[in-house]
């Protein structure tokens, strides 16, 4: 039997980043494909949770598979490989900084922590996790174990296995259901993690929450919609469905009998069509989960939804919405771009979080585009965008990326001026403290993501093109380099940028910062 171990170097840089970053400020949007504007699945999450981390994108390699290879991750879990496969699938992730050996002597990176999202080679997604709160007899009955389920390790666990998002959903499920989720490390009594995530592919998402042995999953409608802000969310679940032909609901065996047996919250013994998972496993209560994340789900389903009037001040709102209109790539960026001053509504909103903040480290939107006439190399787009979500701009990353952008793989915790992620936080942390140069930072993002967007679709039609002729390789390499270009320009500008707000800070009362398209195009 053959493992692949991480080093003692790497196990050290790991503890650094477990005690320093946390997704509990994630917000995240799923919308099914006839919810969505684009007529495919939109997968969107903020990863939030430290204001000086970089991100890094990698591309992990396929790799041959022995019979009975197992991976043993950071913290002692070992998982293996479905039986069927052979070689591990090819996928892209981003990682956090503290991984940069990238020896022969290391590993192939597949086992990075945080790597927060990203694409495999059967056009799979994941994006996670919102890390949510569990009630405290929820913790008693089933807590953390020393080598449980990490939140940081989804999506190298999913990625290099998964050719279908169920396929993803029972491989996560069959982890939590032998390990048990692990000790949260950001809680000082070590509880047990509780996580919500998506799983996708071309034709479905699955939103996933787990907490100690026990899991659920449900497959999102196509026309409707989830917003998460890190509260447990999963309610009208199906056991019957879930423990028979797993239609539109799956979880662990024992995910309802292990609440009625416990006493947990919420569990009607009488209803197993409609039981109540958030209740049960997690804290909805509005004392604790009202200001943090039940604010973030009121705010998103008033702009997604804005003819169901509803209250803020609450912990929760309905799990799953219709969209007054089908939700777009903008519309999605503008919620992710929202912070306090959007909340037009008279209500005291002082101390309740918002979406939008300083410590975002990036925001990524997967929109599955693969059909029947357009491959996952080219149709599933990963666009991503580094630092503060309202002081950025989205870049596209297609499925069939074969490296990563100049500066993508470089940077700390500390300043780096050949970091991509430094390029757009230093200019969003030099605009910070004046409105007026602000607000022309995020006009001029806004405008170049006109540019981007039209540039991407341009580039994905020639690519198409090229597929469709029968040359599958040149297709895949030319909208990788494009890609590539899209993004070490977009890098150059915000240099640019930087460069010009530090001369005019520099000037005192007589600087101006006054950024003009015509100057980058």
């Amino acid at each position: 039997m053959l493992k692949t171990r991480i080093g003692v170097a790497v196990l050290t840089c790991a503890l650094v980043c477990l005690g320093s970053v946390t997704s509990w400020a994630c917000t995240a949007v799923f919308v099914g494909k006839d919810a969505s504007a684009t007529g495919h699945p939109l997968v969107a999450r903020m990863e939030d949770g430290a204001s000086a981390v970089s991100k890094y994108l990698v591309v992990t390699p396929a790799r041959e598979i022995a019979d009975g290879e197992t991976e043993t991750f950071f913290n002692g879990l070992e998982w293996g490989y479905p039986e069927d496969m052979d070689e591990s699938l090819r996928f892209f992730s981003m990682p956090d900084f503290c991984y940069q050996d990238h020896s022969e002597d290391s590993w192939d990176g597949g086992l990075w922590p945080y790597s927060a999202a990203g694409i495999n080679g059967a056009g799979v997604v994941v994006t996670a996790t919102e890390t949510e709160d569990r009630n405290l007899l929820s913790e008693k009955v089933d807590p953390g174990t020393p080598n449980g389920v990490e939140e940081c390790m989804i999506p190298a666990l999913i990625l290099p296995r998964a050719r279908s998002a169920r396929e993803g959903v029972a491989i996560l499920g069959a982890a939590v259901e032998k390990f048990g989720s692990a000790k949260d490390p950001y809680d000082d009594d070590g509880k047990g993690e509780i996580a919500g995530l998506a799983i996708a592919d071309h034709d479905e998402i699955w939103y996933v929450e787990y907490a100690g042995h026990q899991w659920a999953a449900v497959r999102i409608p196509d026309d409707m919609y989830v917003v998460n802000g890190n509260i447990t969310r999963i309610d009208g679940f199906d056991v019957e469905d879930a423990l028979g032909e797993r239609k539109n609901f799956m979880g662990s065996s024992e995910v309802f009998s292990f609440a009625l047996k416990n006493g947990l919250p919420g569990v009607d013994p009488e209803d197993l069509r409609d039981f109540d998972f958030a209740a049960a496993y997690g804290d909805v209560s509005d004392e604790n989960m009202a200001k943090g994340s039940g604010v973030r789900n009121w705010w998103g389903q008033r702009m997604f939804s804005p003819s169901i009037k509803q209250a803020p001040g609450k912990a929760r709102y309905p799990f799953l919405m219709k969209p007054d209109e089908p939700i777009s790539m903008e519309k999605l960026i503008t919620f992710f771009r929202s912070d306090q001053y959007s909340y037009d509504h008279d209500f005291d909103f002082e101390d309740y979080r918002v979406v939008s903040r300083e410590s975002n480290m990036e925001t990524h939107i997967f929109d599955m585009g693969e059909t029947e006439s357009t491959p996952w190399q080219v149709g599933v787009v990963m666009w991503v965008a580094l630092g503060p979500a309202k002081d950025s701009v989205y870049l596209p990353f297609h499925g069939g990326l074969e490296r990563s952008p100049e500066g993508f793989t470089v940077g700390t915790d500390v300043y780096d001026s050949e970091s991509a992620s430094w390029a757009f936080r230093s200019v969003s942390a030099l605009a910070r403290n004046n409105i007026e140069w602000r607000k022309r930072l995020q006009d001029f993002w806004s405008d170049y993501q006109k540019i981007l967007f039209d540039q991407e679709k341009k580039a994905s039609e020639k690519a198409l093109d090229m597929w469709n002729s029968g040359d599958h390789d040149g297709a895949v390499a030319f909208l990788s380099e494009r890609d590539i270009a899209m993004a070490e320009r977009a890098v150059e500008v915000a240099r640019s940028l930087e460069s010009q707000l530090i001369t005019a800070l520099a000037q005192g009362d007589d600087g101006d910062f006054q950024p003009k398209m015509e100057d980058f195009e």
